[in-house]
């Protein structure tokens, strides 16, 4: 190892072993590395990293730009009083207000934070008030609202330098747009919708002054009232005063929005009634509609005096277009015959085929009476079935054997008594209701009310067809005959007979008999 020369008039000795040599570890630290590895990093060069630096400068001259307006109050605050404080006054920004962005708020308070900390004004020798009693306490409360967004816009909904007033009728009658546009420009900065629309002026449309009133009547402000709450829920001890303290101010919140939707509908009434130009519109529609009566007048005495020269044109047109409804109607008609000629034509070809197909198969059966009820059936078939089934049904025995085409046949037959079967049923339960009905509501005596059974109602048809007409005190005779052999035990009188007869002759209920005597 080399020893360093000694100075002039020195002279270099070693008095004793030197320790061996140790490595350290050294780490590149400071600004200009930073802008080393971040060049490095994004591949950018020297004249990137200066446009960068550039940019920081000019957002921080920016920020210097910010003229902060003091204000002559703010040692004299209260700090206990912050909710009833302006804390854009306190902060230097009375002048731009709800305007300032989140940006010039910090830098305002970074600003008031360098002038009014206490330890710089203790150094500066001025006497600073202990704890949270000290202005400064302001200073941090009105950055700790203004720089938390719903904070924010709770104070912004009642900012004290609003003007909450509405003009009156009187204010408006000779300057309405002076008056009204500066009120409407204030109160827009409420509403959750951009792109509010102008008060205008006297050239505006019916278009555009619709659209304005219509804006404003369903008006959607996001104005709220929390910052005036009276308690403070984070002060509650427990969760029931908690919810009391919620419910208080929920309530009190309500009761100020609808307060602020009156004002604004009370505003917009007033503007409505002294807007001279929907004075010049009605107006304009008013003329609108009486010049439409004249001519409604006019066109009236027109037709007035066209009426008898036309009469007989309508006359004659009418006769015209009557024969040619006629013809209309005869042709329809014949069209309509045709066509049902040729569908009974049809019909009547598709049946004589279902007849000759199902002869010429013998009927599906060896056995002479099988081939009786079998041809019964068919005629069943041909009676009952529409063209469309019996084309299918002669289509299937066309490209069937015997045996298929009995199965086709038998399965059309089933089909067809289960209908007529179930139309059966439907007959009978009809005819039943209507004696159960008629039986409720018979009227002319005693008799109307007694039960009839189905075997009194049976032996009534047999009196009255062993008694026609004609025979001496005939009712008086089917009463007595039905008394002897009924076997109800129900006595009946001749005007119940004849009070029953009538109503089953009305009802029907004949058929009804016959049809079960039949099943």
């Amino acid at each position: 190892m080399m020893l360093r020369e000694a100075a002039e008039g020195q002279a270099t000795a070693a008095t004793r072993a030197l320790a061996a040599s140790v490595l350290c570890q050294v780490e590149p630290v400071g600004r200009w590395f930073e802008a080393f590895i971040k060049r490095r990093n994004i591949h950018a060069s020297a004249s990137f990293q200066e446009l960068e630096d550039e940019k920081e400068l000019s957002e921080e001259s920016g920020d210097e730009e910010l003229q902060l307006e003091e204000y002559p109050m703010l040692k004299t605050l209260d700090p206990k009083d912050w909710k009833n404080q302006d804390h854009y006054l306190v902060l230097g920004l009375g002048h731009i207000r709800y305007k300032a962005s989140q940006k010039q708020i910090k830098s305002a308070h970074k600003a008031m934070v360098l002038k009014h900390h206490p330890d710089k004004r203790k150094a500066a020798g001025e006497q600073i008030d202990e704890g949270d009693n000290d202005y400064f306490t302001c200073i941090t409360k009105a950055y700790e609202i203004l720089s938390d967004p719903v904070k924010r816009r709770a104070f912004n909904s009642v900012d004290p330098t609003f003007d909450n007033t509405v003009p009156s009728k009187s204010e408006a009658k000779e300057n309405f747009f002076e008056v009204f546009a500066p009120v409407f420009e204030r109160n827009a900065r409420w509403s959750n919708k951009k792109n509010v629309p102008k008060l205008g002026d006297m050239n505006s449309s019916f278009e555009e002054v619709d659209a304005f009133y219509s804006f404003w009547y369903n008006f959607d402000s996001w104005r709220e009232f929390s910052y005036l709450d009276e308690e403070e829920k984070e002060k509650a001890e427990c969760r029931d005063e908690r919810r009391w303290i919620e419910k208080q101010n929920r309530a009190a919140r309500a009761l100020r929005k609808k307060e602020e939707m009156n004002r604004i509908r009370t505003l917009v009434d007033t503007a409505y009634s002294c807007d001279p130009r929907i004075k010049k519109f009605k107006e304009e529609e008013k003329a609108k509609k009486e010049a439409e009566k004249k001519a409604k007048l006019e066109a009236k005495r027109k037709e007035q005096e066209e009426r008898e020269r036309q009469r007989q044109a309508e006359l004659e047109a009418a006769r015209l277009a009557k024969e040619k409804e006629e013809e209309e109607i005869r042709q329809q008609a014949l069209v309509m015959k045709k066509e049902k000629d040729i569908q009974k034509k049809a019909i009547k070809k598709e049946r004589q085929k279902l007849r000759t197909t199902c002869k010429n198969w013998n009927y599906f059966s060896e056995n002479e009476t099988e081939c009786v009820k079998m041809m019964e059936e068919v005629e069943k078939l041909c009676d009952r079935l529409e063209l469309t089934s019996l084309q299918c049904l002669n289509e299937a025995l066309t490209s069937t054997t015997r045996e298929e085409g009995r199965a086709a046949v038998e399965k059309q037959i089933n089909e067809v008594n289960e209908q007529m079967r179930r139309e059966r049923e439907e007959a009978e339960a009809r005819m039943r209701q209507a004696a159960k009905s008629s039986e409720k509501s018979a009227s002319g005596g005693v008799g109307g009310s007694k039960h009839w059974s189905e075997d009194d109602l049976q032996l009534l048809i047999k009196a009255v067809n062993l008694f026609p007409a004609g025979t001496n005190s005939r009712w008086e005779v089917i009463a007595n005959y039905m008394n002897l052999h009924s076997t109800t035990g129900i006595k009946r009188t001749a005007k119940d007979v004849i009070n029953k007869a009538k109503n089953l002759q009305k009802l029907g209920i004949f058929i009804f008999i016959l049809i079960k005597r039949m099943t």
